[in-house]
């Protein structure tokens, strides 16, 4: 929101919980044509689960950064090497993304803090 139009969008986030089949994962094209995203939160955890993931939620939103969540093991505690076979393959989701976005992408540590400029 700007003081000159304390209806406008400042910064823009998408979060995605889990895969959900398109249309109903996607921004409405106007809603990007207002103000595209500025950051998409998206989750690695069931990528494997479509053939689509991330490409097509790349395409659509048009994220200036991405950050990766629920990428974690849950089967054990986050402060030991992940050992679990139920784990989705992030190295693999990781090397999809970088091959339709090149903009910036992090997989957050725990304790990390982002801080994102609300201007573009």
């Amino acid at each position: 929101m700007s003081e000159e139009d304390p209806d406008s969008v400042a910064f823009r986030i998408y979060y995605q919980d889990a895969v959900a089949a398109p249309p109903a994962c996607f921004a409405p094209n106007a809603l990007i044509r207002e103000r595209p995203v500025d950051v998409a939160i998206l989750v690695p955890a069931t990528f494997d689960q479509v053939d689509w993931h991330p490409e097509a939620l790349v395409e659509n939103l048009q994220p200036r950064s991405v950050l990766l969540g629920h990428w974690e093991d849950f089967f054990v505690p986050i402060d030991e090497p992940t050992k679990s076979i139920f784990l989705t393959d992030v190295r693999h989701f990781e090397r999809r993304l970088e091959r339709v976005f090149d903009g910036e992408w992090w997989r957050p540590d725990k304790g990390i803090e982002f801080r994102f400029p609300t201007g573009r």
